[in-house]
């Protein structure tokens, strides 16, 4: 299997309810990705399932809870 983070129980427990309780499309699509490797899924399978590239995949697994993490957007400030 190719994850580079792995994850505590208790981090495993924290994405599922976060999973369960978030209407935010932008949350709930990692958490299933974090979680299907968690499962033991392969980045390409996990891709196929969530219908996302195998690169997003791929970061959401190696960077686990961190990748959920708001990032700084690029571009000029408003």
């Amino acid at each position: 299997m190719n994850r580079v983070h792995s994850m505590s129980d208790k981090e495993i427990a924290a994405l599922k309810r976060l999973h369960r309780r978030t209407q935010n499309a932008d949350l709930r699509s990692p958490c299933d990705m974090i979680l299907l490797s968690s499962d033991g899924l392969s980045p390409p399978q996990i891709a196929v399932r969530v219908r996302f590239s195998h690169d997003m995949v791929s970061r959401y697994e190696s960077e686990g809870i961190q990748g959920l993490l708001p990032r700084p957007c690029s571009g000029q400030a408003r």
